[in-house]
């Protein structure tokens, strides 16, 4: 048996090492380019591809690269970075893998392999979060609609016929009741939304 479960968060070092040069946070960046900080974050943690569903560059990307003074978007988002499929990899080292890992580099490593986190195992604890929360049945359609379907504010708000933004302060508001109820459970929900 491997003695040391290792979770990688992959990012988009293109954004953030010229964020970190300017001294912003994500948020403060979000909040310069006038793009909802989501938007930014899934952009820079790989969650999202800067294209829409129709090939041309989003609006929110559009912005980031004005506000860098980039004309190509190839300089943020070159094909091998477009490749990613996945943000997270989990992996699994014995003791004596482990000390290699960590006494050798001291630079970001790429870790051979990875295994999936399984949407139904992501359901498993929605499901589990939303029914000790007290949630009323939209609420609970909606938080299943974002965090297990993965639908996007606009999708969402067309199936409710609700705005974006009213989707948005929703999911706001519904982070909050779960938040008082399992921090843990919402800190896993928000990392999972890819």
């Amino acid at each position: 048996m491997k003695d040391f479960h290792v979770t990688v968060r992959i990012k988009n070092n293109n954004l953030v090492e010229r964020r970190k040069e300017l001294g912003l946070t994500q948020r403060d960046l979000a909040k310069r380019i006038e793009i909802a900080v989501h938007r930014y974050q899934h952009l820079e943690n790989l969650q999202v591809s800067p294209y829409g569903k129709d090939g041309v560059l989003t609006d929110w990307a559009l912005r980031i690269m004005v506000f860098f003074g980039v004309q190509d978007e190839v300089v943020l988002w070159p094909e091998q970075v477009l490749q990613v499929k996945k943000n997270v990899v989990n992996r699994t080292y014995d003791a004596e893998e482990m000390v290699a890992l960590t006494s050798t580099y001291t630079q970001r490593e790429m870790l051979p392999g990875s295994s999936e986190i399984h949407r139904q195992e992501l359901r498993e604890l929605i499901t589990e979060v939303v029914l000790n929360s007290h949630l009323d049945t939209r609420e609970i359609n909606i938080i299943k609609d974002v965090y297990a379907e993965k639908l996007t504010y606009e999708e969402i708000g067309a199936k409710y016929q609700i705005s974006r933004l009213r989707v948005n302060q929703l999911i706001y508001k519904l982070s909050g009741k779960l938040r008082r109820k399992s921090p843990a459970a919402v800190k896993l929900l928000l990392e999972s939304r890819v």
